[in-house]
């Protein structure tokens, strides 16, 4: 995002809508931490993990999903 449109969006509210409904989706998923990523909607790890820890994550998601 360039310099003035980042200055613009951090003194408005062009992203409030957005922000209130991933924060709804965070609290219905339980999540009460960051760092946190949700997988495919259903899968959470939460943490800062190793490239291998998002490689299992990634798999478990896709193995989940099939």
């Amino acid at each position: 995002m360039p310099a003035d449109e980042a200055r613009t969006a951090l003194g408005g509210d062009t992203f409030a809508d957005q922000v209130l409904r991933d924060r709804a989706t965070a609290q219905s998923l339980g999540i009460t931490s960051v760092p946190f990523v949700v997988l495919d909607g259903r899968l959470g790890v939460a943490g800062a993990q190793s490239v291998e820890g998002y490689e299992r994550a990634l798999r478990a998601a896709l193995e989940e999903g099939s």
